[in-house]
């Protein structure tokens, strides 16, 4: 189904299994990371926005949790592939990375192909 939403403007899909699974012909692959620390930090100041009642300490070890079990399921695992680019992202803004990544996505394209991009 996912491979499916795949169209003539192209997509952009996020998840563990994207790149080795899902979409291993994409044009692009991104490998975005960063500690395990920093990411729960992320996710914690996230889950408070949202009301919830969680603290920090439990927000890292259900995080570090779900990076082991992904990383060491039999089924699709989460790896990085070959062809993906890393970018660790613990000193970046959110802003910071897509800039990153646009820039990446404009340097790979033909210059035909960048017009249309920014047009």
């Amino acid at each position: 189904i996912q491979r499916s939403c795949i169209n003539d403007v192209g997509l952009v899909a996020e998840g563990r299994d994207m790149t080795s699974v899902v979409f291993k012909d994409a044009i692009l692959k991104i490998y975005l990371t960063a500690a395990p620390e920093v990411r729960a930090q992320r996710r914690y100041e996230e889950r408070l926005r949202n009301g919830e009642n969680i603290t920090y300490k439990q927000t890292l070890e259900k995080l570090i949790e779900r990076d082991k079990r992904d990383s060491e399921r039999a089924c699709c695992p989460l790896i990085r592939v070959p062809d993906a680019f890393l970018i660790e992202s613990d000193n970046m803004s959110l802003e910071g990375v897509v800039q990153l990544i646009e820039g990446i996505w404009l340097s790979r394209l033909s210059i035909v192909d960048r017009h249309r991009a920014v047009a």
